[in-house]
């Protein structure tokens, strides 16, 4: 009986697998936002990397628009990768997005995403700096006191990193966010 449903599962399988495919295709997209921090952030939060501009060409130079607004169209890859046409580079002016709330939510996220990529490698000082930003962007998130916490631990500061994990309890809004809260010194 399993035997005649086989055919059938490999076709729908296979189906599967191309629909997957089709969907990862790069779209063209045109990018308004800013650069902060070395970190190019949508107006509407999404943090955009690597930026380079072409396939296989050099990273785009986004130093040069650190904390300025512009746009600029490209394609848009999996994962938030976009690939930059240089030329259509246009600066707007100075960045005029940080009092939007999605906007500064997004930056912080990204600053949180760096440093636990820092900490991963074991650069502490630098992954201190990122989610300090993040902190400071967005005091009330549970999960930057939870990184922050994990840092210290590293760093071999017991007692700031318990002071962490007591703000992160206090900024947790269910029993699930405690439970990350506690368990992220066991790690």
């Amino acid at each position: 009986m399993m035997i005649r449903w086989m055919p059938i599962i490999a076709a729908v399988a296979t189906l599967l697998v191309g629909v997957d495919a089709a969907a990862s295709k790069p779209i063209r997209w045109r990018f308004d936002g800013c650069v902060v921090d070395g970190l190019l952030i949508s107006v509407r939060g999404h943090r955009m990397t690597p930026m380079r501009t072409s396939r296989q060409g050099a990273p785009f130079d986004a130093k040069r628009y650190e904390g300025k607004r512009l746009t600029v169209s490209g394609h848009l890859l999996p994962g938030d990768y976009f690939v930059v046409d240089a030329a259509t580079a246009k600066l707007v002016g100075a960045c005029d997005l940080l009092k939007e709330k999605r906007f500064r939510s997004g930056l912080a996220w990204a600053h949180r995403s760096v440093a636990r990529a820092l900490l991963s490698s074991g650069k502490l000082a630098a992954a201190m700096v990122q989610i300090q930003r993040a902190v400071t962007l967005l005091p009330t998130v549970y999960a930057f006191y939870l990184v922050r916490a994990q840092i210290e631990a590293r760093a071999g500061h017991p007692k700031k990193a318990a002071a962490d994990i007591e703000r992160c309890l206090a900024r947790a809004k269910d029993d699930t966010e405690r439970n990350w809260c506690r368990k992220a010194l066991s790690k």
